[in-house]
């Protein structure tokens, strides 16, 4: 027998009918208990998994911006910067270059 047939007893007493209802009640209400508190547990993980995920999605744009800053410097920046003449309209060059891209 289950646990909770164990406890309930056959019974054509209206006390003893009342004292089944009752029985009955307190079981149903501590398996809503256990379903209410599973559900928030489930409810729980998933947050955690999803902060997690997250938190990842962020460090890998973190780590994606900084290597494009530096392929950006190391293959057009520092190119620009030495190999531009600068007494000869190097620095109106860089400038119109760069308000171009600005507009673009």
């Amino acid at each position: 027998k289950q646990w909770y047939q164990r406890r309930v007893r056959v019974s054509y007493d209206s006390d003893d009918e009342d004292l089944v209802e009752r029985e009955r009640n307190e079981a149903q209400a501590r398996l809503d208990m256990w379903v209410h508190q599973a559900i928030h547990t489930i409810e729980f993980c998933l947050g955690v998994i999803s902060n997690t995920a997250s938190y990842l999605r962020l460090w890998a744009l973190s780590l994606a911006h900084s290597e494009l800053s530096a392929v950006l410097w190391d293959m057009t920046l520092y190119y620009g910067f030495t190999t531009l003449d600068w007494d000869k309209g190097g620095f109106a060059l860089l400038f119109f270059v760069w308000a171009f891209w600005a507009v673009a």
